[in-house]
């Protein structure tokens, strides 16, 4: 009897350590599916960032394994002397050396490398873009941010200048504060002069350029000087300014034509005048009045 009982457990001891090692094998092989999934996953590039060229607009086509760098007409990067860093999955590389400058003039090979092996390629090309050319930028005049403090001279002055744009064929885009979407504050006010060729831009941050297409819609029509009427002085306008700067653009500010809403707490009507002086002294850009502004 008791040898009897003696096998008995015994062979329950070997059935109960097979089924164990049977889980340890199967968590292994699930580890190992996890694993290769993560490392099929990361074969994605994130971002490339030019060294000291925010100018330039990175188009990327992750399912073709593409991206396209294209080159404003004013940008100060020589395409031949290119420094790349890379963003990508911490466990992997690639064959980019971040201290090393690259030639762009012709296509460049990217490669993703994790565990010694190649996971994704990619082919970067650059496009020179052509420039010359003039657009127009009116910001945020929404009816939700009425009245202004110079409600009058503000709407006759802004209508000037869509006016002459439209005259002198330079394309006119509305840039919208995206915040109010869904609502009538969102629209534009009867008052302000609205051309069917005119193209609307939704944003969310007050540097019209941030997280937009406008750039890239710049770049590609060849523009690369804008003008700028809008809303807020000091909040929008000044920010569009400096964003537009930083991009290399021939930026000018038309001094009459911008202005604060009145139900601003922390802006004033000085700050009009005081958002003209901050574009002017600081080397952002030139400022031109209503009347005298002429479209190159």
């Amino acid at each position: 009897m008791k040898t009897i009982n003696y096998r008995l457990k015994t062979r329950t001891l070997y059935l109960e350590t097979l089924f164990a090692f049977f889980l340890i094998v199967l968590f292994m092989i699930s580890c190992s599916k996890d694993a290769d999934k993560k490392l099929s996953s990361s074969n994605t590039l994130n971002y490339i960032y030019v060294e000291n060229c925010p100018e330039i607009n990175i188009e990327f086509d992750q399912a073709n394994k593409t991206v396209e760098f294209l080159i404003p007409y004013k940008s100060s990067l020589s395409i031949q002397k290119v420094k790349l860093h890379l963003d990508f999955s911490e466990n992997a590389t690639s064959n980019i050396d971040p201290d090393k400058e690259y030639d762009l003039t012709s296509p460049l090979i990217i490669n993703i490398i994790a565990e010694d092996k190649t996971i994704a390629t990619y082919t970067l090309n650059s496009k020179k873009c052509e420039g010359g050319k003039s657009a127009l930028l009116v910001c945020d005049i929404q009816k939700g941010w009425l009245p202004v403090f110079r409600d009058a001279s503000f709407f006759l002055n802004s209508n000037i200048v869509i006016d002459k744009a439209f005259d002198a064929k330079v394309p006119i885009y509305y840039i919208m504060a995206a915040s109010l979407k869904g609502s009538p504050s969102w629209d534009l006010p009867e008052i302000l002069h609205y051309y069917e060729n005119g193209k609307i831009i939704d944003k969310n941050d007050n540097n019209s350029f941030a997280n937009t297409t406008l750039h890239k819609e710049l770049i590609l029509n060849g523009i690369s000087r804008v003008y700028v009427i809008g809303l807020a002085s000091m909040g929008c306008i000044l920010s569009t300014c400096k964003g537009g700067a930083l991009l290399k653009y021939d930026l000018t500010l038309i001094s009459d034509a911008h202005d604060e809403p009145t139900s601003y707490w922390e802006f004033t009507e000085q700050d009009i005048d005081k958002c003209n002086h901050i574009v002017n002294d600081s080397g952002i850009g030139k400022l031109v009045l209503a009347n005298d502004l002429e479209f190159k």
